[in-house]
């Protein structure tokens, strides 16, 4: 797993009750689908990567967001905006 990968999945497992353990969650699983995650654990999700990895809200317009669908789709979005930095 790269180092942004585990960071979204710590925090999944810390925001999403019964979400299970770190090593039974796939890159490619759908977020709301496959693993419960509801709008607000989304929003919560985002907020608390950009915090955590200093990445701006207004970095990513309403595509991007809606686009977030997996952990895959959420590296896709933050990796530009950590070019050249450690997450």
């Amino acid at each position: 797993m790269t180092d942004l990968i585990s960071v979204i999945v710590a925090e999944l497992v810390r925001l999403v009750p019964n979400i299970g353990s770190a090593d039974q969650i796939a890159p490619d699983a759908q977020l709301s689908n496959d693993l419960g995650v509801t709008s607000m654990q989304m929003v919560l999700l985002v907020t608390t990567l950009c915090r955590r990895l200093d990445v701006p809200m207004t970095a990513f317009d309403e595509a991007e967001l809606a686009a977030m669908t997996s952990i895959r789709g959420i590296v896709e979005r933050f990796e530009p905006q950590l070019q050249g930095r450690a997450a």
